[in-house]
């Protein structure tokens, strides 16, 4: 795949730009490579999905190369996208209570695409490492209630950060959900809808574990 010459910074710019200037529409007059993408969470996508995850597990079990994988969709700074994509740098932060149970507290899960490295933030995840399915809330601001409890609750926070040509742009979600399939402590998977001030990206992903940090914290 070939990307045109500054493009990723042409995103960036963009994105910086966007809040003042209204709009970035022109910044990228070279066609865009993410027509040819695949949003493979998707139905129809699913049998894909499934073969892609698989060869990326064998490769992970084999020499830890892929990460996980994920694909998202939607628009950011009013540019369409549509991405599929790997893994490279997965990086959890779990907590350690006094009884010894592992809280997760954070996942940082880093890829590339066409036009820019990306790495989505969640963060007051909560769960212990046997965890199910559970659906979070994704919230902005104050957590509903007088006195959030941001491991014990069903809310959590999130971010995207993008880059390329040494700059870096980062937006938090306002609101939104993800709802979480699996979360293991070298594992974790599930989808997710970002809403921001003007901008919506939906999309999915399953990540194994290539950092970790595990820290005391957490109350029984």
């Amino acid at each position: 795949m070939i990307v045109p010459r500054g493009t990723g910074a042409a995103f960036l710019l963009c994105a910086a730009t966007a809040p003042v200037l209204g709009g970035c529409s022109s910044a990228l007059d070279a066609p865009s490579v993410y027509e040819s993408e695949v949003y493979l969470c998707a139905p129809e996508q699913a049998d894909r999905w499934r073969t892609e995850l698989e060869r990326c597990r064998s490769e992970y079990e084999r020499d830890g190369s892929c990460g996980g994988l994920v694909s998202w969709k939607g628009h950011l700074y009013q540019q369409p996208l549509t991405i599929e994509s790997r893994f490279d740098v997965t990086r959890f932060e779990d907590l350690v209570r006094p009884d010894g149970v592992r809280i997760r507290n954070e996942m940082k899960l880093s890829g590339i695409s066409p036009y820019f490295r990306f790495r989505f933030r969640f963060w007051e995840v909560g769960g212990d490492m046997f965890g199910g399915e559970r659906t979070l809330q994704v919230i902005g601001g104050q957590a509903p209630g007088s006195e959030p409890q941001p491991f014990l609750d069903r809310f959590v926070r999130a971010s995207i950060r993008l880059s390329a040509s040494g700059q870096s742009v980062e937006s938090s979600a306002l609101s939104g959900n993800v709802d979480l399939s699996l979360q293991a402590v070298d594992e974790q998977a599930g989808t997710f809808h970002f809403q921001f001030a003007e901008d919506a990206i939906d999309g999915c992903f399953h990540a194994f574990l290539t950092e970790y940090s595990l820290t005391p914290g957490g109350a029984n």
